[in-house]
């Protein structure tokens, strides 16, 4: 029997798309596969782990061989909130998936077939996101990617463990990234299994300006390059974001002369744009 961590981190969760994804991981769940569903909620309203414990789908008797939810005092973040998780618990396989996500039918079994198929030396599986898949590189042949994405990922735990787990100085991005520098640079594979596949609503919304999630993006890349590049490197990478965030500045202002940007917007991304700039 194959036993499984499923960890989950939470803030301000949507129940409905959550039970979402606690159904399409039922659907695994069999004789052959054990769930245990770790959810670690970073959510202010302590209130919101209660209504997460509290859905239909984690009650006892149901798929789940252990269910365990807390809640954060304090925000956490990704990666640290993940740690938590893996941290209570001690199955071979750590499956790290977004409150956000909802698996399609067959999609953990079709991870497992590719663990099946391993000889020992692969650290981690990514699924194939839909509708929209990270813009990176892969190897045409063996679909090995250069990094596994957070949102949906299957981790040997032997290897979690060897890498420290995700690394705790960043908040939110770039921690799946950095952890897989680590574990490659250490002999181990990552790939992708593009027969498991997960629908991503997140990645759905590109539309939305959100300032503390650009900050963060883009002070994860600048904490990522400080720990693996040279200094010549960063220093022509914030030069080239400073300029981007200038441009962006001027593109907002145009917005807001012909009256397409509100005041209370232009004012928000103007900020942002600044915070960025000052990496």
């Amino acid at each position: 029997m194959r036993e499984i961590d499923v960890s989950i981190v939470t803030y301000q969760p949507d129940l409905e798309l959550l039970r979402q994804l606690f159904l399409s991981l039922a659907e695994s769940a069999s004789g052959s596969v054990r769930l245990n569903v770790l959810v670690l909620d970073n959510s202010p309203d302590a209130t919101a782990a209660a209504r997460v414990q509290a859905l239909p789908e984690l009650q006892a008797g149901g798929a789940f061989a252990r269910v365990d939810v807390q809640h954060s005092a304090m925000n956490l973040g990704f990666g640290r909130g993940h740690n938590a998780n893996a941290a209570r618990g001690t199955a071979p396989w750590l499956f790290v998936v977004n409150q956000d996500c909802v698996l399609e039918p067959g999609a953990l079994a079709a991870l497992l077939a590719a663990v099946e198929r391993d000889d020992g030396e692969s650290a981690a599986w990514e699924m194939r996101q839909i509708p929209y898949e990270h813009p990176k590189e892969y190897d045409p042949i063996t679909l090995e990617p250069p990094w596994v994405s957070g949102a949906a990922s299957l981790f040997r735990r032997v290897a979690y463990d060897e890498a420290g787990g995700f690394d705790p100085h960043f908040f939110m991005y770039a921690e799946e990234v950095d952890w897989c520098y680590r574990i490659r640079h250490a002999g181990w594979a990552i790939w992708q299994e593009p027969r498991a596949r997960v629908t991503h609503v997140g990645g759905a919304a590109t539309s939305q300006f959100r300032s503390r999630m650009l900050i963060a993006l883009y002070d994860s890349r600048l904490r990522f390059f400080r720990k693996h590049y040279s200094r010549r490197f960063i220093h022509w990478h914030m030069r080239i974001v400073r300029a981007g965030m200038l441009r962006a500045a001027l593109l907002d202002w145009r917005d807001y002369a012909r009256g397409r940007l509100a005041g209370d917007q232009l004012r928000a991304r103007l900020w942002t744009y600044g915070k960025v700039s000052q990496l």
